[in-house]
């Protein structure tokens, strides 16, 4: 009995176990193209096209799961380009995200779209991703919200589909602002994604076109959260170790020093 439980938990865990990101950014590139995935990424371009997203800057790069899917055209910088894991035609570079080939401290912005939910080690991209922000910069996280319609419903579509969009870590939002203050980030701007109501063109659906556009927004509402962070950094001044200087003072010259182990009269 023991090794059936024991059987039947370790299928779970391989059924839900994020793989590199190397293995599903393709899937999740096509995943994107579907009705819901077009749907829960208009609504992330609408949410990171607000006011308060519009942080300043002249350099901007995107980790993304999907790098013909950018959120970079919302940001004011003139210099932006992405960055993929695998080959792909709108990236400008190939990289590992665990270790990226840039300098420390060269870059104004970094959005992270979703790859923190495909990673299997999202603190240490985290980590790697925070040190080529310089000092005052900026760190932009687009992730999926677990206490949502979208959230729950990975557990039941993980085990009746294979589709590697269930298959992401559950961040939640409070534990990833604890990541970015221990790593000297502090928190700017976080909301999590909605969207308005039906347009004129999508109320004249037919009734079941419309009572799927329903659902689709039902299922994404809520489904992400954005969260931005502003890089803390002090400069440390180092504590010199200097020997003191005797200075003579002609007033004091006729004082007896007493020095440790004199003994007084």
């Amino acid at each position: 009995m023991f090794k059936l439980k024991r059987k039947i938990f370790d299928r779970l865990v391989a059924r839900f176990r994020v793989p590199v990101l190397e293995e599903s950014q393709a899937s999740l590139g096509v995943w994107f193209t579907t009705p819901l995935g077009k749907t829960l990424y208009k609504a992330e371009s609408q949410v990171c096209g607000r006011d308060v997203f519009k942080i300043p800057g002249y350099r901007a790069v995107q980790l993304s799961i999907s790098p013909s899917h950018t959120l970079l055209d919302t940001l004011p910088h003139k210099h932006k380009f992405i960055l993929s894991s695998i080959i792909d035609e709108n990236a400008a570079c190939l990289c590992d995200y665990k270790a990226l080939p840039l300098p420390s401290g060269i870059l104004d912005s970094v959005l992270l779209h979703h790859v923190l939910d495909f990673s299997p080690e999202p603190h240490r991209l985290l980590k790697e991703s925070a040190r080529i922000v310089s000092a005052g910069g900026y760190i932009i996280i687009v992730g999926f919200n677990p206490f949502s319609l979208f959230g729950f419903s990975k557990w039941l579509a993980g085990l009746l589909t294979r589709q590697e969009v269930w298959r992401h870590n559950s961040l939640r939002r409070a534990r990833l602002i604890d990541w970015l203050q221990l790593i000297g980030f502090q928190l700017v701007a976080c909301e999590t994604g909605r969207f308005g109501g039906l347009t004129d063109k999508q109320s004249q659906l037919r009734l079941p076109q419309l009572a799927l556009e329903w659902l689709r927004r039902r299922i994404s509402t809520g489904a992400f959260y954005v969260v931005v962070a502003r890089k803390q950094t002090t400069p440390l001044n180092p504590t010199r170790h200097a020997v003191w200087q005797a200075v003579k003072t002609p007033g004091f010259a006729g004082l007896k020093t007493i020095r440790q182990g004199d003994k007084g009269d």
